[in-house]
């Protein structure tokens, strides 16, 4: 412990005191026994009164022990001097002295008390400041708990507002891969499968390469995290394959051979599973539990509005599409073909059209029935769906006629492709009651021609061509001249 200079100065100069008082009080005893002279009992009074202010800063500065000893020494002194000038009345001081030093006693013993409670007081108050002080930081973590909390319930209902407003399934499904990727923010590779139509199988509709590392890309929508998140209907986190207990991988199994940990979403709806979000990572350890309860967030979103895009692309569907063959309607037909004659017209490309009419279909419905004449109509609409172009459109007219209209198909063209068409017709072979029966198709073809006025004129030069072809035995094609 640390002693002041002030402190030891202080000491010396208060036991210097004393010793010049006790020296004064012998002085002026001694003088006054040679010489009575009233002076000297002045001075002896005013030494011995200012003994107690030194009896003060002894109990203050030299502690309670000193303090004692210094009372004693001056009542004993008094006693002494009264003793030796024979005059009773310095018998007063050592009572003085000794009520002092009992005063100073108790003043300071309250003092002592007094300082106990304001230690035991100032250590509650530091108590109760750092509870405060701990209190207030844990609110703190709290708040921004909260704020963080608030930040992603705001994030997640503007997910689902603008995945809800958005209808066609392939912007639908782009705009989910990117909001997972801003959600999870790690990984390489982000994944969206659908269930397949015949709900036997996964198909990969949309993903985004975030890696930038140069890895080929192996995407197998059947490995064996799908099948496991298929068949349990969980999500699913793997944080390194070559450690996870649960999986034996193939050596055939490219997409596990570049992954190294992974997440999966199944995504649901009305109990059902229709489809998986998936975010693949060439490292290991990067994902964690929280990253999974986010795409699992993700994935219920997306589920539903993934449901209403395909509820809305069947409702579509069912507007424009034929119930029984699945090709386009007639209304729909006659909407494109008039766009594509308005730009044939200016910009000068090609075009042609192509009706299509099965023939004896009539004979075949009374002798096999409807529901036969339905099958036949179905493959036949599947055998030319399946033939023609991409950029071709191909229309149920009307009972057992079809059309296609053909983008790009000058008049050489059309024939060549109204050949393929009856050709794959004529090939095409039907089993009714154990029968093998074979049909055929009549083609009229129509090229455009800027003497054509409108879609209407150019049906009828088409139709006009399938009816001579009718005329002329069936199962041909006829170029009607314009």
């Amino acid at each position: 412990m640390k002693v002041r200079f002030s402190d030891v100065l202080k000491r010396y100069l208060i036991i210097a005191g004393i010793a010049a008082a006790f020296a004064g009080a012998v002085f002026f005893v001694i003088a006054i026994t040679r010489n009575r002279a009233p002076f000297f009992h002045i001075l002896l009074n005013i030494d011995l009164l200012l003994m107690p202010l030194l009896l003060v800063f002894t109990w203050f500065h030299l502690g309670i022990v000193l303090g004692i000893a210094f009372s004693a020494v001056l009542a004993l002194l008094a006693v002494l001097v009264s003793l030796a000038l024979s005059s009773p009345v310095y018998l007063l001081y050592p009572v003085a002295f000794a009520m002092l030093g009992f005063l100073l006693m108790r003043y300071k013993e309250m003092r002592r008390v007094r300082n106990e409670e304001l230690g035991i007081n100032t250590q509650k108050l530091k108590e109760q400041f750092n509870i405060l002080i701990n209190q207030h930081e844990e609110s703190k973590g709290v708040n921004k708990a909260l704020l963080k909390s608030k930040q992603r319930f705001l994030f997640f209902k503007e997910v689902a507002q603008n995945l809800s407003f958005t209808l066609p399934q392939d912007e639908l499904l782009r705009r989910i891969i990117a909001y997972s990727n801003l959600t999870i923010g790690k990984g390489d590779v982000t994944q969206l499968f659908l269930v397949s139509k015949d709900l036997m199988s996964l198909e990969l509709k949309a993903f985004e390469v975030l890696s930038v590392e140069k890895r080929p890309l192996f995407t197998e929508a059947s490995d064996v995290f799908n099948r496991w998140v298929m068949k349990s209907r969980q999500p699913l986190i793997v944080t390194d394959i070559a450690k996870d207990f649960r999986f034996h991988i193939d050596a055939g199994d490219r997409s596990a051979n570049e992954v190294t940990s992974l997440i999966v979403s199944p995504l649901m709806t009305e109990g059902k599973i229709i489809g998986l979000l998936r975010i693949d990572s060439y490292k290991e350890e990067t994902f964690v539990t929280d990253d999974l309860r986010l795409l699992s967030i993700i994935a219920n979103i997306a589920s539903t509005t993934i449901k209403n895009a395909m509820l809305y692309r069947e409702t579509e569907e069912l507007a424009i599409k034929d119930s029984l063959t699945g090709l386009y309607v007639k209304t729909y037909f006659r909407e494109e073909l008039a766009k594509q004659c308005a730009f044939a017209r200016t910009a000068g490309s090609s075009l042609s059209l192509l009706m299509l009419d099965l023939d004896n279909f009539k004979q075949f419905n009374d002798e096999y029935g409807h529901t036969a004449g339905d099958m036949v109509l179905k493959r036949y609409a599947e055998v030319l769906e399946k033939n023609i172009p991409k950029k071709c459109v191909v229309a149920r007219y009307g009972g057992e006629e079809f059309a296609v209209i053909a983008p790009g198909h000058g008049e050489a063209a059309a024939r060549e492709l109204g050949e393929t068409l009856r050709r794959k017709v004529a090939d095409q072979m039907i089993l009714i009651r154990q029968e093998k029966l074979r049909g055929t198709t009549s083609v009229g073809v129509c090229a455009w021609s800027p003497k054509i006025t409108g879609e209407t004129e150019f049906i009828q030069i088409a139709d006009s061509a399938l009816y001579e072809a009718k005329r002329q035995g069936r199962n041909r094609v006829i170029v009607a001249a314009v």
